[in-house]
């Protein structure tokens, strides 16, 4: 199989479509994978350190007002698509596979065009800009929820799938990786991100709850902070001569093996990003979901809403996170062991791991 992946910008774009490619080559080691993406997103650093080949087509995303801006992103709109016509041509792939950010556009939209097998998978609850635009264009669209707002599609092409899950995350126990990290089994284990930079606001808050609670020695916390505002907390909690260093309590800046603490995790408490939440419900735990209220469409509360339709999980808009609701929200849970099992449970349920296979089956169809 030769096969051209299309994708940029973020991780929860990026990540999805090295997934696929490696479940591709798992399947096929002689299958030929390429990479296209824009020089100004993370697709460069994140699909050569997961060894694929990737070329770059000059492209950039509209902003949500008219202006200049905008009038050069339609110049390079139709640059792109012959730069995406030539390298098409040039490498002549089987299949045509998307997983969002502006990128995916020209390059589905040309492989349209040419007649080639195309397939595109959102990630989240509400259909990004991209996914709408394709929908009537490309042969599948993989979806990540049972439902997602705004994708008007013919339904014979909406295949359900969920998110791929990263290989790191899979047959990893909750006791292990406890063990592995020196967590007493015998609490609940707490552990808090707000994304790969950190939230200002979820780490007051969680500053605000430590104060309260750090001497209650009734749980393991983690507060993952982000680089920007690690020392700030320390320094807050400094001010308030509260020492951690005998404490069940850890601050760090950034997580490389974050499937290791969300297995040991009892909950959760982060962002609803689709990738965030698909590792959460594939390991099944409870959570706190505050969703981003700077992303497009506010995808996140849709993706929140999912999860907490399903029992499993506890939704606070930005607007209503304060100490207050935040402190509440946690004690519910960790004061009450068997609403964690219920939540977890119901989180479970959601939850897929099999994602590339499924994708992988939608791709042979369309191949056969």
């Amino acid at each position: 199989m030769r096969a051209i992946l299309a994708c940029g910008g973020t991780g929860g774009h990026i990540n999805p479509a090295i997934a696929i490619a490696n479940a591709i080559k798992a399947e096929d080691p002689e299958a030929e994978i390429l990479f296209i993406g824009a020089k100004v997103g993370l697709e460069g650093e994140l699909v050569s350190k997961a060894g694929f080949p990737i070329e770059f087509i000059d492209i950039e995303g509209f902003i949500r007002k008219v202006s200049f801006h905008n009038a050069m992103v339609m110049l390079k709109l139709g640059r792109s698509m012959l730069q995406s016509r030539r390298i098409i041509k040039r490498f002549k792939p089987d299949v045509v596979i998307g997983t969002g950010g502006y990128v995916t556009g020209p390059v589905l939209l040309m492989a349209s065009k040419m007649r080639i097998p195309t397939l595109i998978h959102e990630q989240n609850a509400f259909a990004g800009v991209t996914t709408r635009l394709l929908s009537k264009h490309v042969n599948r669209i993989c979806i990540a929820f049972h439902e997602v707002k705004k994708l008007d599609a013919d339904p014979s092409k909406i295949i359900y799938t969920g998110n791929p899950i990263r290989a790191a995350f899979k047959g990893v126990e909750q006791k292990t990786a406890k063990r592995q990290l020196g967590i007493d089994d015998g609490l609940p284990f707490v552990i808090c991100f707000g994304g790969s930079l950190g939230s200002q606001k979820i780490n007051e808050c969680m500053t605000d709850y430590i104060k309260k609670t750090y001497r209650d020695n009734k749980y393991h916390l983690l507060l993952v902070t982000g680089d920007l505002y690690i020392e700030d907390v320390r320094e807050e909690l400094k001010a308030c001569h509260i020492d951690l260093s005998h404490s069940k309590i850890y601050l760090k800046n950034y997580l490389d093996d974050m499937h290791k603490y969300l297995a040991a995790a009892d909950v959760v408490i982060c962002r609803s990003g689709a990738l965030s939440l698909s590792e959460i419900n594939f390991l099944g735990k409870a959570s706190i979901l505050i969703p981003s209220p700077n992303v497009t469409d506010n995808h996140q509360e849709f993706n929140a809403d999912a999860v907490v339709s399903a029992g499993g999980a506890i939704k606070i808009s930005e607007k209503d996170l304060n100490p207050e609701t935040l402190y509440r929200a946690i004690e519910s849970l960790i004061t009450h062991p068997s609403e964690i099992t219920i939540m977890a449970e119901s989180s479970r349920k959601i939850g897929t791991g099999n994602a590339t296979e499924k994708i992988l089956k939608e791709i042979h169809q369309l191949l056969s």
